[in-house]
């Protein structure tokens, strides 16, 4: 069963429900991990990190083409923390104007409708999914990559000819598979006495997949979004690639070339090659670009746009 959107002031607002045991899984191979998170994930007790109600309300209510500015400004009424950060994102340098805007209705004057239901539900994502007490850093870089790969999801769309009117999010949902992980295996052991991730990560990056569509589902997004979470890393289905997931697929790795990455590659993993965690194969690649039609200087331009912004957020 699905669950909906909360409003802030029920007790359950923000939080998943699962049942898994940090005992049951310490000595255990990465395969063994990913069949018990991936039982937890399909189990119908699981419940997903639960959005805020106002964003859930305004992403259905921008589906309806004939949905007016006053009706969004009254949604975002409901919820003032969600609207203040959503201020502050839309002065951020990714969406910088001439002058900041001092208010929602300006936000929406400026970039319109689509935009700002992306960016409201990039602060709900911020708000309620891509935070951990237990692997903090880990959600933080999270976080990054995945607003890297919606930033760079939206440049390539600009320079094809292939519309993807959920392009932005897509890249915003397409990893919150490793974010689920992330919040049950934080869940799942005394505080102070968690597993460490090089051990985990392996189990996490096969599973994070299959619990991205399941989350998206959960949440009744879109289910062109769903389908290019669910093929990010394989663009092709029944031998035909996928607009919408090959732009997510390029995305991601060029995040990943600018340094914008999941797991820090720099760091000493020892039981598992952090160049492997969350990359997609070179056909797979090949295939996305080849399918967008995107030249040589159309990547260099749009990895430089990347490589200013990923500056500029650091």
């Amino acid at each position: 069963m699905a669950m909906t959107g909360l409003k802030k002031t029920d007790p359950r607002y923000g939080r998943g429900v699962h049942d898994i045991q940090l005992d049951d899984l310490a000595g255990l191979s990465p395969d063994i991990i990913y069949l018990r998170l991936k039982d937890l994930f399909e189990s119908p007790k699981y419940r997903p990190p639960v959005l805020p109600g106002v964003a859930l309300e305004l992403l259905a209510a921008t589906q309806n083409p004939d949905v007016t500015f006053n009706k969004i400004l009254r949604l975002l009424d409901q919820d003032q923390i969600l609207a203040g950060r959503l201020l502050q994102v839309a002065n951020s340098p990714g969406y910088l104007c001439a002058r900041p805007a001092r208010s929602i209705k300006q936000s929406l004057q400026r970039l319109g409708l689509q935009t700002v239901r992306d960016l409201t539900m990039e602060v709900a994502l911020n708000m309620r999914v891509f935070r951990s007490k237990a692997y903090g850093p880990a959600m933080e870089r999270l976080r990054r990559h995945s607003q890297m790969v919606a930033y760079i999801a939206r440049s390539i769309c600009r320079m094809t000819s292939f519309e993807a009117e959920y392009a932005y999010m897509c890249g915003l949902f397409h990893d919150v598979g490793i974010a689920g992980a992330l919040l049950v295996l934080g869940d799942a052991g005394p505080k102070g006495k968690e597993m460490e991730l090089d051990s985990l990560w392996p189990a996490i990056d096969q599973v994070h997949v299959e619990a991205a569509e399941i989350l998206t589902t959960l949440w009744k997004l879109n289910p062109d979004l769903t389908m290019a979470v669910r093929h990010h890393h394989q663009p092709s289905i029944d031998g035909a690639v996928y607009p919408l997931a090959a732009v997510i697929c390029l995305a991601e790795d060029m995040a990943n070339e600018l340094g914008a990455t999941v797991v820090d590659r720099k760091a000493l993993y020892h039981t598992t090659d952090p160049q492997a965690v969350d990359t997609t194969k070179t056909a797979p690649l090949n295939a996305a670009r080849e399918s967008l039609g995107i030249s040589d200087a159309g990547l260099a331009k749009i990895a430089q746009e990347a490589e200013e912004l990923l500056a500029s957020i650091e």
